[in-house]
């Protein structure tokens, strides 16, 4: 979606603001802004009014941040249930449709208003800020491209980029000669600020140290970086590493600010917690990350529970911001397919089980020539789907590998929250 970025830029003034006031001021918007969500939520979403009505609750009991653990948190498999249960019937204009890159092995789509779009975009120029990039600085963004957009897609996405000054660099195979043309694309476009996964600025950092240019500030975001990568990315780009964290469904949920003091949270756009055996962790202990967003009214995410892993920090920045801090992310660590031909494929696999009625998947390279997609069926699965899969498995792979697909009743999850959805046991000596 492109939109005018004046209502982006008004709300990036309010959210520049709020950022500086006291912790507890802070806690007093949040709390204002959640009583409204929870209001609007029983009026209009089946699913929290059934919830709140069986638990006892109305919106005006909630009196504290700490009453929201009153309802259960809720992830993508209780939303793909009853998807409509968890959206408004009351929908204002400018609501699209969106879908999460299925890094979990299950699809999922939701619904993003324009308005939630627009406070989401504040949030994560006022994150890209803490870095010092101002509106208008150039802006480089790798991204691992999934599909073909639509020319309706590639003009909104057209537009938006160039209010942004913002260069997208899509990809989908990581071959040598891919990212060494944009690496010189973006030495070429001279970015402030250059943003993408961990693996892939590893990745794409080996050729662009080569084109002998340099970018300030560098932005791993999607997952945890590690100290070895972060040190690594800095000396293949040449600029300071900034650590975010953000999913698709909430963008820019905490990031690093210059003095590198673990990540802000949002605190006024959304309430994070941390729960392990359902109780809150207490500060430096690691539990799961559940996010409610204060800005998607359309299809409220509360207390959604991502699989992630992280810990509270219960001391404040040097920067003087009153925004909480959380530690980094322990999230996804999927693994990059190498083929027989030298090309490192991404993991990020959806386009392969569009409209083949599944309801998870796990991808296993188990050499070079041979690979087993392992999958949950979903209702009105046939032999036929598993067929189209394992055509466009090998169709990106190679015609000469070895695709089985092999129906599964459950696929597990692993300890560090998120199953794994890509897993080669090739390895992937590139990165070091």
């Amino acid at each position: 979606m492109a939109y005018n970025l004046r209502p982006a830029g008004r709300m990036l003034r309010e959210l520049s603001r709020t950022q500086w006031l006291p912790n507890r001021d802070i806690q007093a918007i949040q709390l204002r802004k959640l009583r409204a969500l929870l209001a609007h939520c029983y009026r209009t979403v089946p699913y929290y009014h059934k919830v709140m009505k069986e638990k006892g609750i109305r919106p005006e009991d909630v009196r504290s941040l700490n009453d929201l653990s009153r309802l259960v948190p809720v992830g993508k498999a209780d939303i793909r249930k009853a998807p409509g249960s968890f959206r408004s019937r009351r929908l204002p204009r400018g609501v699209f449709e969106e879908s999460t890159s299925g890094s979990t092995g299950e699809p999922f789509t939701f619904l993003r208003s324009k308005s939630t779009y627009e406070w989401e975009l504040a949030g994560t120029l006022r994150a890209r800020e803490w870095s010092g990039y101002r509106l208008g600085d150039r802006w480089a963004d790798i991204r691992i491209q999934r599909r073909l957009l639509s020319l309706r897609e590639r003009f909104a996405a057209a537009r938006t980029d160039a209010l942004l000054r913002r260069m997208r660099v899509d990809t989908y195979t990581l071959t040598g000669g891919v990212m060494m043309r944009g690496a010189e694309r973006i030495a070429s476009f001279e970015p402030f600020l250059v943003e993408a996964f961990p693996k892939i600025l590893l990745e794409f950092g080996r050729f662009f140290e080569e084109t002998k240019a340099e970018v300030p500030v560098v932005v791993s975001y999607g997952e945890g970086i590690a100290p070895f990568e972060r040190g690594l990315v800095a000396d293949r780009w040449g600029g300071e590493v900034y650590d975010d964290y953000g999913t698709t469904e909430a963008m820019a949920v905490s990031s690093e600010c210059h003095v590198h003091h673990g990540l802000h949270i949002a605190d006024d756009l959304y309430v994070v917690e941390f729960v392990k055996d359902g109780e809150p962790v207490s500060p430096g202990e690691h539990g799961r990350v559940l996010v409610t967003s204060l800005c998607n009214w359309v299809q409220p995410f509360i207390r959604y529970d991502v699989g992630d892993l992280s810990a509270p920090m219960d001391e404040r920045c040097p920067c003087g911001r009153g925004l909480s801090l959380m530690s980094s992310v322990e999230g996804r660590d999927d693994d990059v397919i190498e083929t027989e031909d030298g090309r490192l494929i991404w993991g990020e696999f959806t386009d392969w089980f569009v409209d083949v009625k599944v309801r998870q998947y796990q991808i296993e390279q188990l050499d070079r020539s041979r690979t087993v997609i392992r999958i949950v069926p979903d209702e009105g699965y046939t032999e036929e789907f598993g067929a189209r899969i394992a055509g466009r498995a090998r169709d990106l792979l190679g015609r000469g590998v070895e695709v089985r697909v092999r129906v599964v009743d459950a696929i597990r999850d692993y300890e560090s929250g998120k199953r794994q959805v890509v897993k080669s046991n090739v390895g992937f000596p590139t990165v070091i």
